[in-house]
Formats: C-alpha cells, structure tokens, sequence
C-alpha cells in the first residue's frame, strides 16, 4: 500500500516563491469532487505526470480554486500522490511520516549584514552573508 502513495513536503521563503509543481483538474462525470493530477514529470520529487493528489496539508479538497487558495496562503506544502495506475483505496501516509520533519527546514538558510561602505568614490561595500 505505501508504495501506492507518495509523500512530499515543498517549503518556500516567501509567497511570491512559486512552489514550482502544476496540476490538471479532470472534471467528474457524477458531479463528485474534481480530481487533481500533476500536470508533468518532476522526477526531483519521484512524481510522474497524472500522479493524483490525495491530500494537500492532510485536507482533501472538492474544487481546484480550494488547492489553489491554499498553496497560495502556505510558506510550506505537503502533497500527498497517488501513483498513476493505483488502485489501492486503503490509509494514505500521515503527514507526520514525512521524510523531512519540518523543524529542520524551518529556519534560516542564510543571513546577510548590513552593509557598510568601504569607498565611496570607487562604489565598493562589504556585505557578509552567512
């Protein structure tokens, strides 16, 4: 059942950062909720083109513009895909499962000084980035 499912966790620094992941909406035919297929191969996150998204943040959504709301609103992702071709319909993962706990993606990955002016008339600065 686990290999059905797969797990993602994306973080952004800011919300004008694009996650960088598309989807397809495919209308149902019964009037059931709209299902969501990722719209490419992203092979960095072991996704392939019409895996179906489950979960988004352990919520389902009925309507692409709800996905859309909440990607938009969140500095970090978990996606949760059904491999194309499943037919497995038992428990998907947990969010806690996640391969990345997030308190270790949660912090600053790089801290710049304020910068100072070494020579005015040459233009030159010195800028410290940690």
């Amino acid at each position: 059942p686990s290999r059905d499912f797969h797990m993602v966790r994306i973080v952004r620094a800011s919300l004008d950062q694009p996650f960088g992941v598309n989807f397809d909406a495919v209308e149902s035919r019964n009037g059931g909720p709209t299902t969501c297929l990722a719209a490419e191969d992203y092979p960095y996150l072991s996704v392939k083109r019409r895996d179906r998204l489950v979960s988004l943040n352990g919520q389902h959504f009925r309507h692409p513009a709800d996905i859309t709301q909440a990607i938009n609103k969140a500095l970090s992702i978990t996606l949760v895909f059904q491999h194309r071709g499943s037919q497995y319909h038992g428990p998907q993962p947990r969010s806690s499962d996640c391969w990345v706990p997030i308190a270790e993606v949660n912090r600053p990955l790089l801290s710049v000084t304020r910068a100072s002016v070494i020579n005015r008339k040459r233009g030159e600065f010195k800028l410290v980035m940690h």
